[in-house]
């Protein structure tokens, strides 16, 4: 954080502050919460999975061969109301 001194206050950007020369004290207590919380962990993981967190994103599911069969059969069978309607086609 940087402060200087200038004819107006105002904020430049995150890290640049303008205060005026009369200004006796700064309130730091916003910039403190931000850091503070910039420098907070999102997401609490205990050591013995911080490993596997970094691993998530190559993580690749796939079906065995018997619920793809399955799902297959459960797709042959036509439910008979859908049955009655391609007859009135």
């Amino acid at each position: 954080m940087v402060f200087k001194y200038g004819e107006e206050a105002q904020e430049i950007s995150d890290e640049i502050v303008i205060i005026t020369r009369d200004q006796d004290s700064i309130d730091l207590g916003q910039y403190f919460y931000e850091f503070i919380a910039l420098a907070i962990p999102m997401k609490k993981l205990h050591p013995r999975f911080a490993n596997e967190a970094e691993n998530d994103q190559f993580i690749v599911y796939s079906t065995a061969q018997n619920e793809t069969e399955e799902s297959d059969k459960e797709n042959d069978a036509i439910d008979p109301r859908w049955e009655k309607l391609k007859k009135l086609k």
